[in-house]
């Protein structure tokens, strides 16, 4: 049995809809246009069509390499924390993307 090459996990934001909250991609299938297809695909599910934040880590590794990924698929950077950018699909409603920008924010970001 071969392992696998990579996943994506979404969570709940209630009546927001879902945040893109986990991608991984195993080493040897970097930069060869499989993280890409991996969002895109994960991005084409139900949970993923209302996927409408995305939280990347200012620390993380690859965090340049995931901005780049976000914007190709259609997500605006919209805040930045000392945590994390944050990014909202451009085809969100309007009052969710002015949420994300403007509102006090409760849930913990990622460490």
């Amino acid at each position: 049995m071969r392992a696998p090459v990579g996943f994506a996990l979404f969570r709940s934001i209630g009546a927001l809809g879902f945040e893109l909250w986990l991608t991984a991609l195993a080493r040897e299938w970097r930069g060869r246009g499989f993280g890409r297809a991996m969002v895109l695909e994960a991005l084409a599910t139900p949970a993923g069509r209302v996927a409408h934040l995305v939280r990347v880590n200012r620390e993380g590794t690859h965090a340049q390499v995931m901005r780049r990924l976000l914007d190709s698929v259609e997500y605006a950077a919209i805040r930045d924390t000392p945590v994390a950018h944050w990014f909202v699909r451009r085809d969100a409603p309007a009052a969710v993307m002015q949420y994300f920008r403007t509102a006090g924010i409760t849930c913990r970001e990622p460490v």
